[in-house]
């Protein structure tokens, strides 16, 4: 056979060619045994040569695709496990996740305690243990039925206020709970007289003191006497008639009846001018007991005159008028006087009684103030 047999000849690329081009037109031989025609086989083609280290490389890295598919495959299968472990609980001990393997048992219970509404339960799975507390009772009160103190559990109702009555300083209250309601009702004071003081006529509550007697100087027909409570203390003044006199005052103006034999003395009445009264003794020579109208009591002796004041005696009863000017008011005055002192206005058509005339005047009292009016301008009745 022709042409080149060992492997290791090596031809180029262009020899090749020639070769097979000789190849063609060579003639065509017949084996001695078989009398079949033979072909002349065409010389390789030059294989192309790679670095002796790519070959381990290429082996290298087949091999490490091949483990990690091997163990890919194990993983997925679970013949082998990087285990995530979930902590054990109250009903599973420690498991994987990924293969379901376990280690150890179950963990032990996580109890909350026992209520008056519920046993022990664990607090992982709800299991319960043993039974409910008793109820920690409450009693009752005004507004509250009975309470649980733990769940807050109520039975029955609420007892209700039982109120008190208010008083004079304390709302209405309840007897059990001592809740106010209202305003309390105020003091009904009754005023304090001679022997109580300011007292409630509702809870009896006192104030201050009781008042002093206001003792009325003793009459020859009484002793003194309380004005507020008509009290009595002592005797009867005793007296004795000492005869007449009137009022001689050096102004003209009335005479203080006073309650007692002082200047001190409470002014119970005046006395207008030249009025005659009687005249009793009662053991002083400075002071006369007299009696006046519906009054009794004291006057000074230096302005009474002994005797009986003649110009008066002619007029036991009273004059009558009215005021008629021409339409202002007119003055009382202190004195038979216009430079006088004017003691009062008395209104146009006002009415007055008239004690007496004293030349060109009247003397006479307007609103408790007594003087001396112009008579030209009185109307008699």
């Amino acid at each position: 056979m022709y042409g080149p047999q060992d492997p290791n000849d090596s031809y180029t690329v262009q020899q090749s060619a020639v070769d097979q081009k000789t190849i063609a037109a060579a003639p065509v031989y017949y084996d001695n045994e078989m009398l079949t025609p033979v072909q002349p086989q065409p010389a390789p083609a030059e294989k192309r040569r790679y670095p002796k280290w790519v070959r381990p490389v290429m082996i290298g890295l087949i091999v490490l695709i091949l483990l990690e598919m091997i163990a890919a495959l194990l993983l997925y299968t679970h013949t082998i496990c990087i285990h995530k472990w979930q902590d054990a609980t109250c009903q599973a001990p420690r498991t994987c996740s990924r293969c379901g393997k376990t280690e150890g048992g179950p963990a032990s219970h996580r109890w909350l305690p026992a209520t008056c509404s519920a046993p022990a339960t664990c607090e992982v799975c709800g299991e319960t243990s043993g039974a409910c507390l008793p109820h920690t009772w409450q009693a009752a009160d005004c507004t509250q039925p009975k309470t649980c103190a733990v769940c807050g559990m109520t039975e029955g109702t609420a007892l209700g206020h039982q109120w008190s009555a208010a008083d004079c300083e304390t709302p209405r209250f309840c007897k059990i709970c001592r809740a106010s309601d209202g305003e309390p009702l105020g003091h009904d004071w009754a005023d304090a007289d001679c022997t109580h003081p300011r007292t409630c006529r509702r809870c009896g509550k006192t104030e201050g003191s009781p008042l002093e007697h206001q003792w009325l100087a003793a009459t020859p027909k009484s002793p003194e006497t309380c004005s507020v409570c008509g009290a009595k203390r002592g005797a009867a003044l005793a007296v004795t008639l000492y005869g007449n006199g009137y009022v001689q005052t050096r102004t003209g103006s009335p005479l203080n009846l006073r309650e007692t034999a002082s200047t001190d003395g409470k002014v119970v009445a005046t006395i207008p001018q030249h009025t005659n009264l009687d005249l009793y003794y009662f053991g002083r020579d400075d002071w006369y007991f007299v009696y006046y109208k519906t009054y009794s009591g004291y006057v000074s002796a230096s302005y009474i005159q002994l005797g009986y004041y003649e110009e008066a005696a002619g007029h036991d009863e009273f004059m009558y008028g009215y005021v008629k000017t021409k339409g202002g008011k007119l003055n009382l005055r202190a004195s038979t006087s216009t430079n006088s002192k004017s003691l009062a206005m008395i209104p146009n058509g006002t009415d007055l009684v008239l004690y007496w005339r004293d030349g060109d005047w009247y003397y006479t009292e307007y609103n408790g103030e007594y003087g001396f009016v112009s008579a030209k301008y009185i109307v008699l009745y």
